[in-house]
């Protein structure tokens, strides 16, 4: 991870920035681009120049504010609390002037017999009767048993105010990335050029990614895994930073998936129809990877992270309840669009 923001000095990686941003996709990072605290660094060296200090870094101003955010009294709970300060000693008192003050009257001033057995089971029975538990009680109690609820169903509530303030919610404001969406990239959509067989073609990207420690090849290695049986066995591979993969078979083929500065630097050639879908594609949010077989191009693999399950389920129920949603994400603007438009 990224300890303290600041500026690349020397190299170029890739970032994980979903904790911070909501960005499903790593971004690229070269000398001279700023980066922030807590951002995870996936591939290169970097030298950094640090311009904050470590309590002034955003993985720090994070911290303060989750630490800061003391669980604060509702105000049934608040009333309740001053309520019980005043009356819960006033009951004791009185109890206790029960159980004394009769009997010394009875004797002193009456001469009669105290009976003090009588008055303090009296005095203990005023103060049974007093104590208003399922008032005093029950409120804190209601609140506990709710929060704790719904952290059993993985809600964190910060304190008993802010639900009792959901009792009247009118809107609900979503994160992207891991709420709505898996956060994850996931492969969506494939682009074969010349009648390119699907099966062959999955076993040639799946063989490029094997191994890799990238979230995009990950994701690509997992779904050909997934739909073929055996990939491509390449005798080397060679990583194109900030560009994508190089491979050779054992005949000497070459095959490369990468962006299009990859296609680029080996002259390879893309159909005005691919790179027409290709851009639809990334207008919609997708990040697309290029393949090549030797000076070939032979497709290309479209990833994006994919909404949960639920999410719809969620959206539709909120809707139901004439509770208005809304979703903020620090994505790009066509894949925030994208993913809002599907839920």
């Amino acid at each position: 991870k990224v300890p303290i923001d600041g500026v690349i000095e020397e190299g170029s990686s890739t970032l994980n920035t979903s904790a911070l941003t909501g960005e499903s996709l790593p971004r690229e990072a070269a000398a001279g681009e700023e980066v922030i605290s807590g951002c995870i660094n996936l591939t290169g060296l970097l030298k950094i120049r640090t311009t904050k200090e470590f309590g002034e870094s955003t993985v720090s101003k994070i911290l303060d504010l989750v630490e800061n955010s003391s669980s604060k009294k509702s105000r049934s709970e608040n009333f309740i609390s001053k309520f019980a300060r005043y009356y819960t000693p006033a009951v004791c008192y009185s109890a206790l002037a029960l159980a004394i003050l009769p009997p010394l009257v009875r004797m002193l001033a009456m001469g009669l017999a105290p009976e003090w057995g009588d008055w303090v089971y009296r005095a203990l029975t005023f103060l049974v009767i007093s104590c208003p538990c399922a008032l005093v009680i029950s409120i804190p109690l209601s609140f506990f048993a709710g929060i704790g609820g719904a952290s059993n169903a993985g809600v964190l509530v910060k304190g008993s105010n802010y639900l009792e303030t959901l009792a009247g919610t009118k809107y609900v404001v979503f994160d992207k990335t891991g709420t709505i969406t898996k956060g994850t990239p996931d492969v969506t959509d494939l682009i074969l050029a010349n009648q390119e067989d699907k099966e062959t073609f999955l076993k040639i990207i799946g063989g490029l990614e094997f191994g890799s420690e990238h979230p995009l090849g990950k994701a690509i290695y997992t779904h050909c895994v997934k739909n073929v049986n055996g990939l491509l066995e390449l005798e080397e591979t060679e990583a194109k930073v900030g560009m994508g993969i190089e491979g050779k078979d054992t005949e000497g083929n070459v095959y490369r998936i990468g962006n299009r500065k990859l296609m680029n630097s080996a002259n390879i050639e893309i159909s005005n129809i691919d790179l027409k879908k290709a851009s639809e594609f990334e207008m919609q949010g997708k990040t697309v990877m290029f393949v090549s077989e030797n000076t070939n191009f032979i497709g290309a693999v479209a990833l994006s992270d994919t909404v949960k399950e639920t999410s719809v389920q969620a959206v539709n129920r909120l809707s139901r309840m004439d509770i208005d949603v809304c979703m903020l994400t620090g994505d790009n603007d066509a894949t925030a669009a994208a993913i809002a438009k599907s839920v």
